[in-house]
């Protein structure tokens, strides 16, 4: 069985307010189910939280282990691009260190977790920066910003995640 490492970078800014704490809430935990039904793969996931500064929430451990922050408003402003190279270097560490003696691994994969707004220093190339790293970025947020994204990165809205969709990113 592969071990498949899953990031998820959840926004805990000022924003996060009222619908959106439900809406992105309810995004994470049709991916937990979605990861939790896999019969082929073993999830591993680490977790990490955003506002201003960002923070390892918890390390790369099984899905059976998995603790998710508490809900509740957010404080502080979005640094969507200061979070992705923190978790950026914490993932290229992880799997380094976790791969050394079990070659059962497939390529990382980030889930964001966001309403949609990136904040003052986030620049485009955030992105790019992610493509040696993540076989896939899966943007998950309220509202998906206008840009285009790299073709790596999967942009959905929290409407879309209603019931289920997270699967088909787990297999190709």
């Amino acid at each position: 069985m592969y071990k498949l490492p899953v990031f998820l970078l959840i926004d805990t800014s000022g924003s996060i307010q009222g619908p959106s704490i439900f809406a992105q809430s309810n995004s994470i935990d049709v991916l937990v189910e979605d990861l939790s039904a896999e019969y082929d793969i073993e999830p591993w996931l680490a977790v990490f939280t955003y506002n201003t500064y960002s923070k390892v929430h918890q390390g790369l451990l099984p899905l059976d282990e998995l603790t998710l922050p508490p809900v509740a408003a957010g404080q502080g402003s979005s640094d969507l691009g200061h979070a992705l190279c923190f978790v950026k270097n914490y993932t290229n560490i992880a799997v380094q260190t976790t791969r050394q003696s079990d070659k059962a691994w497939l390529k990382p994969q980030l889930f964001i977790f966001s309403d949609g707004l990136l904040g003052n220093a986030f620049d485009n190339e955030h992105w790019s920066a992610l493509d040696s790293i993540y076989s896939k970025v899966i943007f998950c947020a309220e509202s998906i910003p206008t840009f285009r994204f790299h073709e790596h990165v999967v942009p959905l809205s929290f409407s879309q995640i209603r019931g289920g969709c997270f699967t088909p990113y787990f297999r190709s």
